[in-house]
């Protein structure tokens, strides 16, 4: 349906006001978005990637995907989408916790 409304907007002449960010996040972050477009790549082939579990990475409870905006993890998908590499991990390793003890 939105691409329906999107058509009807723009048959009327109807403008649209800025498109708004879905989620918001630290400028430390990059969105796929972001991320696709510093690396001249289609998003969809970071969620592709992310699919097939070649890309693992932490899901926001916001349902994004945030990626550190740093050189080693903007090169480390530039080499898997160069398949320099076949695997990247960018999960967050949580450390062990011991369970609770029930007396």
């Amino acid at each position: 349906m939105p691409i329906t409304v999107q058509r009807l907007r723009l048959a009327a002449g109807i403008k649209a006001k800025a498109q708004r960010n879905r989620w918001t996040h630290e400028p430390t972050l990059l969105s796929a978005v972001q991320l696709a477009a510093r690396l001249d790549i289609p998003v969809n082939w970071i969620y592709v990637q992310i699919r097939r579990k070649r890309l693992l990475i932490d899901q926001q409870s916001t349902g994004a995907y945030l990626f550190q905006n740093s050189p080693a993890v903007v090169n480390a998908v530039r080499d898997l989408r160069n398949r320099t590499i076949n695997h990247l991990d960018l999960r967050i390793i949580q450390p062990h916790q011991e369970g609770h003890q029930h007396a």
